[in-house]
């Protein structure tokens, strides 16, 4: 019994090790990229007419800890449409404590999102 229960014990350490587990280049990655590799889940609602996006980031798959979205222009390319956001300085978004996080941001571009909100969700890549 004591031998089973150590067994049991040492392959749930093993489980949570490799889980927890998350290299620098997993665990510090743009918005983009864990959006293009389906990582997280994107909502987008229009605020003030259409000018701003709060956008929710939802993790879909673990171990994302810290996001960025970089200083400048960031688009999005959901197949039919682009959407590009603008924020004046870099943003990181915390997620090893919450599975989501909203911030608003200035949108750009040609196509806009001026009333209500949508919701993108990418496949997970095969590595």
């Amino acid at each position: 019994m004591i031998k089973i229960r150590t067994s049991f014990i040492t392959a749930v350490l093993i489980i949570f090790i490799a889980l927890g587990s998350v290299s620098a280049d997993e665990s510090k990655r743009t918005l983009k990229e864990a959006f293009d590799d389906g990582a997280v889940s994107l909502s987008f609602r229009a605020k003030n007419a259409g000018n701003d996006l709060q956008i929710e980031v939802k993790k879909v798959f673990l171990p994302l800890v810290v996001l960025t979205v970089p200083e400048g222009t960031t688009t999005f390319d959901f197949g039919t449409d682009e959407f590009t956001i603008f924020t004046d300085k870099k943003l990181e978004l915390d997620l090893s404590k919450n599975n989501e996080v909203s911030f608003i941001v200035q949108q750009r571009g040609k196509t806009k999102i001026t009333s209500g909100a949508v919701t993108w969700t990418k496949l997970p890549k095969q590595k």
